[in-house]
């Protein structure tokens, strides 16, 4: 695709996300169709990613589901998390609780993130603080994606750089 395609279109913030977490990607393993015909964008990927730190993470991005969500998965050494995204519901525990805690992502008073991200920005433009994200944020997740796509291409796991 000559847009970047779902991974850099609309998962550039799922891989900030991932980034953040887990710190630099060592390799991509990923598998895509193209379900719903519309032009030339691969509208189904599963994207299994390795990081440097031995973590593994999988990003599936469709825009081609007619039942359509948002959900997020994290399996820890300690536990996991999961949240259905944006102003949904955030349940975590430990593999030592006895019980799951839920909360909801609105209550924890980190506004809108695009609005943070956007702040962010102008913060750094007008007084040069120190933004969220960065070129180098930006140049991860086009290594990422580079290497989902050639990794969609060859089927081969492909190295990230």
């Amino acid at each position: 695709s000559e847009t970047g395609g779902l991974l850099l279109e609309v998962n550039s913030h799922e891989l900030d996300y991932l980034y953040f977490l887990f710190g630099e990607a060592q390799s991509v393993f990923a598998q895509a169709h193209q379900l719903n015909g519309w032009g030339d964008v691969l509208d189904a990927l599963l994207v299994q990613i390795t990081f440097r730190n031995g973590a593994i993470a999988v990003l599936h991005s469709s825009n081609s589901s007619p039942v359509g969500e948002y959900r997020v998965h994290i399996q820890a050494t300690n536990g996991n998390m999961v949240h259905g995204g944006f102003g949904g519901e955030i349940q975590y525990r430990s593999f030592d609780a006895t019980e799951t805690t839920t909360v909801r992502a609105a209550d924890l008073n980190y506004g809108d993130p695009y609005a943070r991200e956007l702040t962010s920005f102008l913060d750094w433009v007008e007084h040069d603080s120190t933004p969220l994200f960065t070129g180098e944020t930006g140049r991860v997740n086009v290594a990422i994606a580079e290497a989902a796509y050639r990794s969609i291409a060859s089927g081969r796991v492909e190295a990230v750089g």
